[in-house]
């Protein structure tokens, strides 16, 4: 069997189908800059032999390939509940190998948002982000789309990338302040997320014709301009109170799309442990005050447990791939993480069991031993709902969640705008829409660049 390194995976034999023959076509003539083939794509009718098993041969590209073209044609999950579908066989089984990247080819008709439904249930959360939040290629005809233009530099850029990391492994760290020593706090960059409010309004009004018309957006809120990437919000009555001397109810907010500020805070071996400088978005740890019961052993948990947490959820699924390249993901380790008695405040803290996560938010004592934490909201997280203190003496600052359990159940630990960690904590409920979010993670150093209190990048 050839060393396929593509998979192209499609719905039947309609429209998807024939797309997926002319990619493929397209893509078997591809060379090189040395003249010699660098992308060797799969394509089921084209490459099984006769008599071959269709299933087994599948499977076995598919555990060796680096990338998967999904052709996103109307209906593309709508059998994928049935236990013998074919495209649900493929993504379960490209799903398992952690070192595939997806490159999504969306036909006219293909809604994300009315589709992904058909597989909600079926897939883990973290495993649809995989291929949901990935910048897309769209397809609106034969007249307006090019395999050489359009999908070539996109798998060439994700096969470089998957060359470049091929001999990394990520690995399971365990972090706890006994083994890891407090850092002095030198700031790096890593990842992007929106941050700075766009002032120009002139840049303003380009960027939104371009909205307007659809010649700029990447994906979902996100909009490409003259190589810069900027994240739209609509003005609502929730969010104008912080810029509605700057925008009128009803328009749209840009922010910045840029380098993410850490603060090296432990140091252990060859790895760092960094939380965001800023206050980067505001979320809800969970989305209710009641205890719920976990889908694994039906036990009722409380809504403060992180290990059941929506604010889990969503650090290790949406805000990781949408934050980090497939590149910058082979850095960050799993990181198993305590959640017993002794990382929270003795007064409130519970015996929960430590979790394995690749993002997380920090405990009480591990805030505590480094020594405390005030931060800024950035301008993205005030639009998101995050609370910013107005006072002369915490102007800019806000509250940011820990994972640690607040004083009921249906509370969890924040760090306060004056950064306090002091007895009583301050303590906000779980489904709080104002409190402010700085992820964690561990990090091979060597990714991390050595520039220390580097000036702020545009």
């Amino acid at each position: 069997m050839p060393n396929y390194n593509v998979f192209i995976s499609y719905r039947g034999s309609g429209s998807g189908g024939l797309l997926g023959k002319e990619i493929y076509t397209d893509l078997r003539h591809c060379k090189s800059d040395d003249g010699e083939p660098d992308i060797v794509p799969f394509f089921a009718p084209a490459c099984i032999q006769k008599g071959e098993d269709f299933k087994r041969a599948i499977d076995t590209v598919l555990k060796s390939v680096s990338c998967v073209i999904l052709i996103l044609s109307p209906g593309y999950f709508e059998n994928c509940r049935l236990e013998d579908d074919m495209v649900r066989f493929e993504l379960e089984t490209a799903l398992a190998n952690p070192n595939i990247s997806f490159i999504p080819v969306v036909m006219d008709g293909f809604s994300f948002e009315d589709e992904i439904k058909d597989v909600e249930g079926i897939f883990e959360e973290e495993d649809i982000y995989r291929f949901k939040h990935i910048n897309a290629i769209h397809h609106h005809g034969v007249y307006d789309f090019n395999t050489e233009a359009d999908v070539v530099p996109a798998l060439r850029k994700t096969l470089e990338e998957k060359r470049g990391i091929a001999t990394k492994k990520t690995g399971t760290v365990r972090f706890d302040t006994s083994s890891f020593e407090v850092a002095r706090g030198r700031r790096v960059y890593f990842g992007n997320y929106p941050r700075h409010l766009l002032r120009d309004e002139a840049l303003v009004h380009k960027i939104y014709e371009g909205l307007a018309t659809g010649a700029t957006k990447k994906e979902e809120n996100r909009y490409l301009y003259e190589g810069k990437t900027y994240y739209s919000v609509r003005e609502n009555r929730f969010n104008k109170r912080t810029f509605d001397e700057e925008r009128a109810e009803g328009s749209y907010n840009f922010y910045r799309v840029e380098p993410i500020r850490w603060i090296e805070i432990y140091t252990g071996g060859k790895y760092s442990v960094l939380i965001t400088e800023e206050i980067i978005d505001a979320r809800m740890f969970n989305l209710d005050r009641n205890a719920h019961r976990n889908g694994e052993n039906e036990q009722m948990r409380p809504s403060n447990d992180w290990e059941v947490s929506f604010i889990r959820r969503w650090l290790n699924s949406e805000f990781y791939y949408d934050s980090f390249s497939e590149a910058e993901r082979s850095y960050i380790q799993y990181a198993q993480i305590s959640n017993g008695r002794e990382s929270g405040y003795p007064g409130y803290a519970r015996d929960r069991a430590p979790t394995v996560d690749k993002v997380f938010l920090v405990s009480h004592e591990e805030m505590y031993r480094f020594g405390g934490g005030c931060a800024h909201v950035s301008d993205f997280a005030r639009s998101r709902g995050a609370y910013s203190s107005t006072s002369a003496t915490c102007d800019g600052f806000g509250d940011w969640w820990t994972r640690s359990p607040g004083n009921i159940d249906s509370s969890v630990e924040n760090v306060d705008r004056r950064g306090c960690l002091d007895a009583p904590p301050f303590c906000n409920y779980v489904n709080d829409t104002a409190a402010g979010v700085r992820p964690c993670i561990v990090i091979d150093r060597s990714a991390l660049n050595n520039g220390d209190e580097a000036a702020d990048r545009p």
